[in-house]
């Protein structure tokens, strides 16, 4: 059976489409349109109860959760050496995909609903929603992630990446 991707961009879909397109894996793309309430249909609401996206289906696996569907694809197609092999090294992925995720993620999603998304009078005061304040906080751990050129040219490529995500997942850009 064929790799299934249940996904709307731009969300956290993009973390499971990209590591599928890293790992150089074909995949069927399901889009499910959220705007459009595709998520609480009675369809998708049987592959995923919650109705949430991202959603994986690999043969009788069905996972939810974009970091778990990474880490998942990450140790299976471990062949593809994605992945580190020791577990100290491991680790150290893992810290940084549940940082995105948990500490990172939020701050940056609500800069950009108020300062693109929402209509002008639903947004808030632009002094807490400011990206000054998140790079002010997370400097010490650019530093960290920053300190090799490989890991600059890892930023620099995502940037590229995400800067043509939405023409490529043909949605408005």
């Amino acid at each position: 059976m064929k790799i299934k991707l249940y996904e709307f961009g731009p969300t956290r879909s993009i973390r499971v489409r990209w590591t599928l397109q890293e790992l150089g894996l074909a995949f069927e793309s399901v889009r499910i349109n959220l705007l459009a309430g595709e998520h609480r249909r009675p369809e998708f609401l049987k592959i995923n109860p919650a109705g949430k996206i991202p959603v994986l289906v690999d043969d009788a696996v069905v996972l939810t959760e974009s970091v778990a569907i990474v880490l998942y694809l990450s140790e299976k197609y471990a062949d593809k050496r994605r992945v580190p092999s020791t577990v100290e090294a491991r680790a150290q992925v893992n810290r940084w995909l549940l940082f995105a995720a948990t500490e990172l993620e939020q701050p940056l999603w609500r800069i950009s609903r108020h300062t693109t998304l929402y209509p002008e009078e639903e947004r808030c005061p632009k002094k807490y929603c400011s990206p000054v304040g998140i790079s002010k906080k997370w400097r010490p751990c650019w530093k960290s992630i920053c300190k090799d050129a490989s890991s600059l040219r890892e930023i620099r490529d995502h940037r590229r990446f995400c800067d043509g995500l939405h023409p490529r997942l043909g949605q408005r850009g």
